[in-house]
């Protein structure tokens, strides 16, 4: 997370109506790139704007109608999609918008289960790279995948988390809850807050879901009638939705590269892997006890351990923190995970001063 406690951040409306402060709202979005900054460059070098969510809800339509949009072009089915509610996608795809913005596509979920939090929170903590297959029961292999991936990862990307919904949906209060507790650590692995984005407004009840999202404290909400290859026509009022939507996230960024001296996400992607390793931990004891299995089980155990704390130890030695001056007590926290051998109560005590900083907002 951001330290931002003496900093008020902006809280966006997206509204349908194009409602900008720019003679031309196109332009920030054309020109926006990271160097340059007040407090110096960043170190990112590319917007990715992440999509995410239910299966059939929309994000490929979405995609192809911000491209429609931006590139005032004809429409055209970048994403091949079907039509179906089932959902085409099983990657994450990226689509070009402008030289520094790209839009990703993504395979939907049916539910909001500890194996879709894991992919989605290592998503978006940028722990895994682009244009791979996503796996929602990956289980015991996700960590070793992270560990794989870390020449495949750009870590010049900045990612903004944009949540696809449609209206026609009606989750259970359960499912209420839990989406409020899922979108909030998106946005606080991010550093950005959610951007929800409704469709299919036409079939549902717009206004009852954006009250659901607001009581969720969720408040960038926006709402669009995607263009599909049913209806390939594009309106004003979906062109106005499209770039407001646009503006408001470069606008949101820019505000936080400008305002925000040192942007640390040191905290959310530990929160990550601390997640990943609990939940296969869980998983792993919640196995019947067998005999033939007890090894097995105690050798996924110490190889999980084990990935951990190299991870841990790769993001400790990572450039972006040797970058951050404030960061250097907390690398010296983590020395002994360079050194051999060390107990696993040292790991679980600076794993959870990390993540309880990271739960605080710190």
């Amino acid at each position: 997370m951001s330290e931002s406690d003496d900093e008020s951040e902006p809280r966006v409306e997206i509204k349908t109506q194009l409602e900008t402060t720019d003679d031309d709202p196109r332009r920030p979005i054309r020109n926006f790139r990271f160097n340059n900054r007040e407090f110096g460059d960043p170190g990112f070098q590319r917007l990715v704007l992440q999509t995410f969510g239910y299966v059939g809800h929309g994000k490929s339509s979405f995609i192809n109608t911000c491209k429609a949009v931006w590139e005032n072009k004809e429409y055209i089915n970048h994403t091949k999609i079907s039509g179906s509610y089932e959902g085409d996608t099983t990657d994450r795809q990226i689509y070009q918008l402008t030289d520094n913005i790209v839009l990703v596509d993504n395979r939907g979920f049916k539910t909001i289960g500890s194996d879709v939090k894991a992919q989605i929170y290592a998503q978006l903590g940028n722990l895994l790279p682009l244009s791979t297959i996503v796996d929602w029961s990956q289980g015991l292999t996700l960590l070793d995948q992270i560990d794989q991936a870390e020449l495949l990862v750009k870590k010049s990307d900045f990612i903004v988390p944009i949540f696809i919904y449609s209206v026609c949906y009606s989750p259970d209060h359960d499912e209420i809850q839990e989406l409020k507790e899922f979108l909030n650590f998106c946005s606080r692995i991010t550093g950005m807050e959610v951007k929800v984005v409704l469709t299919h407004k036409a079939e549902g009840d717009v206004e009852a879901v954006k009250t659901m999202f607001m009581d969720l404290e969720i408040e960038n909400l926006f709402s669009l009638e995607n263009i599909t290859p049913q209806n390939p026509l594009k309106s004003e009022d979906i062109e106005n939705s499209v770039i407001n939507f646009l503006y408001s996230v470069v606008k949101e960024v820019e505000f936080k590269m400008n305002h925000i001296k040192k942007f640390k996400m040191i905290g959310g992607k530990m929160f990550v892997l601390n997640y990943i390793y609990k939940k296969n931990l869980d998983a792993l004891e919640n196995t019947k006890e067998q005999k033939a299995e007890t090894f097995r089980k105690e050798e996924h155990i110490e190889r999980l351990q084990e990935l951990r704390e190299k991870l841990a130890a790769r993001l400790i030695d990572g450039d972006v923190l040797k970058s951050e001056g404030e960061l250097k007590p907390l690398s010296l926290s983590f020395s002994f995970l360079r050194k051999k051998p060390h107990s696993q109560s040292a790991v679980e005590t600076a794993f959870l001063s990390h993540t309880t900083r990271f739960l605080k907002g710190q």
